[in-house]
């Protein structure tokens, strides 16, 4: 009688054994994947890959795979034969040819193989920058072939599948590195999305960019999926850094001002410098963040909060907009009770200057373009409407301007179009300058204050108090360690950086700087508005030359030598390639949107080299719009 103890061992054991039947018992040699790279067995390293990989089960594709090598190796053996019959019919003279009696009557010439063809680097980058499927794309690549070569030429789906693959397997990652590397001192951006997931569309997951900028050059380095959490993100961003090995070359962090970034215990800038760097960083508040967060409150104040995703007064005017005239629009009546003949010719000059300026986006020439229109100074031609969505403040200026101007044929109720009024005036009087002064560094702390005062001085008492408000939870860029942006600022006269540097010896901080000036009943937003850039100046902003590695020699000198000392402009130059708003990790969500929303590849590994190839590429060739860009990145 069996023992009660192995009752249900038996069962057990035969169960393990089935279960381990569907494992691959793999008896390869454990650099076989490399050989098989080595000797150019492409496809049964794939047909390897796929059998390592859970949930294959099958053997099929075996039998495809050798069918494939014969087939090679047949045509290979084919093309060797045609070529030794036609070395031995070149020595034969035509004069000399054998009567047909003597010819071989089994000797029968065989038909020139087929090609195979093989994309163009660039061919394949350029399928993947316009996201171009597969399919698409060996069509595109046989109606590009010169007349009468097509026939001669194979290119299926499958093979050009299989190029795309091993091109975006064979990115040089090393290189890729080596040129972030030469890019000196960095700033860390990052930017968060909800997007549809890679594999099953129906959910969704966090993606996270991940870019690392020095001037005017930026580099993706990853785009892994978050959980939306600080602590997830602040994993993934070190993760990242870690692996291209840059904690070393980053002196700052750009962000949004959520709280999930810049919470105090549990935030992404938080958990950075204390859990995953353990070393002080440039908090770099996005600045055009900042401003939405201000024109925000602002039109919620005067037009109410939405109801939905669009405002209703907006989604009107979307519906009817084809039916109206777009040549007959309205600018502000009675412009000079409004504003003075000076504040007016200020307003105009700044609008031209900036338009004759690169702009990085269309709707912000089309925001200036608009402000000049409202104001009377320029004639307007209105094409699309454009988005209305409350997520773009962008957007939502432009619409807000447009409405006004087109009151005579979109009706709207007396105080809406009273709160359109006080809205665009606030927009082309103190928003607009500050907008588009938003990036530049050195800029900043200048521009701050100016701002903050401009609020202050405003006449329309509910937008100042409001404004006021919103600009006062972001004061980042007067803070003790930021402040010190401004020695670099040219438009700052020599005596205010006298009394800068003279406040950084006597003036007593605190510890370390607080990345923000917090508000209270002791520091109003009022104080802020009476003080002079040296007042933010304390012992402790001389972390910042600890943090950016500036030198602090030209300091002893007087400011009008400043520019003479190696120190001041390697200074300089360090502040100019910060970059202080996140547009690059918008940037970077709208690539990953496109390659997730319209996808190429269903791999994790293939998603990530292909956003890196694209980002890559796109910086070398930013537009499709010249032929000779073109052309030259091509040859």
């Amino acid at each position: 009688m069996a023992l009660k103890k192995c009752r249900g061992r038996e069962d057990k054991h035969r169960d393990t054994f089935v279960a381990d039947l569907e494992r691959l018992f793999d008896v390869a040699h454990h650099q076989a994947l490399e050989q098989l790279i080595e000797a150019r067995e492409f496809d049964v390293a794939d047909f390897l890959r796929s059998q390592r990989k859970a949930g294959a089960g099958r053997v099929r594709r075996v039998h495809r795979v050798r069918r494939e090598i014969e087939y090679r190796r047949r045509r290979v053996r084919a093309a060797t034969k045609i070529k030794v019959v036609s070395r031995q019919l070149s020595g034969f003279s035509s004069s000399s040819a054998e009567s047909p009696s003597k010819a071989d009557p089994d000797f029968v010439v065989g038909l020139r193989p087929r090609t195979r063809a093989k994309a163009s680097k660039e061919y394949l980058d350029m399928l993947d920058r316009t996201h171009t499927s597969v399919r698409k794309g060996a069509a595109l690549f046989l109606t590009s072939q010169p007349s009468g070569s097509a026939e001669n030429v194979t290119m299926s789906k499958s093979s050009l599948h299989r190029q795309r693959l091993r091109h975006r397997e064979q990115f040089n990652e090393s290189a890729y590195k080596s040129e972030i590397h030469s890019m000196g001192k960095l700033t860390l951006h990052w930017d968060e999305k909800i997007l549809p997931d890679l594999v099953d569309s129906t959910k969704t997951c966090g993606r996270l960019p991940i870019i690392v900028c020095s001037g005017d050059k930026e580099k993706l380095i990853g785009c892994p999926k978050t959980v939306s959490t600080g602590s997830d993100e602040a994993k993934c961003v070190a993760t990242a850094v870690q692996q291209f090995d840059l904690v070393d070359q980053i002196i700052g962090m750009g962000f949004d001002t959520t709280s999930s970034n810049t919470g105090c215990n549990n935030g992404v800038c938080t958990l950075l410098e204390t859990v995953w760097f353990k070393k002080k960083l440039l908090w770099l508040a996005c600045n055009h963040h900042v401003h939405e967060v201000v024109i925000g409150d602002v039109f919620h104040l005067l037009l109410g909060p939405n109801k939905g995703p669009t405002h209703s007064m907006f989604e009107r005017l979307r519906k009817i907009w084809s039916e109206l005239d777009h040549t007959i629009y309205q600018p502000l009546d009675n412009i000079d009770s409004e504003i003075s003949r000076e504040e007016f010719d200020s307003i105009v000059e700044f609008c031209n200057r900036q338009l004759q300026q690169m702009q990085p986006r269309d709707d912000y020439l089309k925001l200036l373009r608009l402000s000049l229109a409202f104001l009377g100074a320029r004639h307007h031609e209105f094409g699309a409407l454009g988005a209305v969505s409350d997520a773009r403040f962008m957007g939502k200026c432009i619409i807000s301007i447009t409405a006004y101007m087109f009151r005579g044929q979109f009706q709207v109720s007396r105080s809406q179009l009273e709160g359109l009024k006080r809205l665009c005036l606030f927009i082309v009087r103190v928003y607009v300058r500050y907008w588009f002064m938003c990036p530049v560094p050195a800029q900043a702390p200048l521009n701050t204050l100016n701002f903050v005062k401009s609020i202050q001085a405003y006449p329309d008492q509910p937008i100042n108090k409001k404004a006021s408000a919103a600009i006062g939870r972001h004061l980042w860029y007067v803070s003790e360690l930021l402040i010190m942006l401004a020695l670099f600022d040219d438009r700052i006269p020599d005596q205010e950086k006298s009394r800068m540097v003279e406040a950084l010896k006597t003036n007593p901080g605190k510890g370390w700087p607080a990345p923000r000036i917090p508000l209270s009943k002791n520091l109003t937003i009022e104080d802020i508005g009476r003080r002079n850039l040296c007042d933010f100046v304390t012992t402790a902003s001389i972390a910042f030359f600890e943090v950016t590695g500036i030198s602090q020699d030209f300091l002893s000198f007087d400011p009008s030598e400043w520019k003479l000392q190696a120190s001041y402009t390697e200074g300089k130059s360090i502040v100019d390639g910060l970059q202080i708003v996140n547009d690059c990790a918008e940037r970077g969500v709208g690539l990953i949107k496109e390659c997730v929303t319209n996808p190429l590849v269903k791999d994790e590994e293939q998603l990530q080299a292909l956003v890196k190839q694209i980002h890559s590429q796109r910086e070398k060739l930013p537009t499709l719009n010249k032929k000779s860009e073109i052309v030259s990145f091509t040859s």
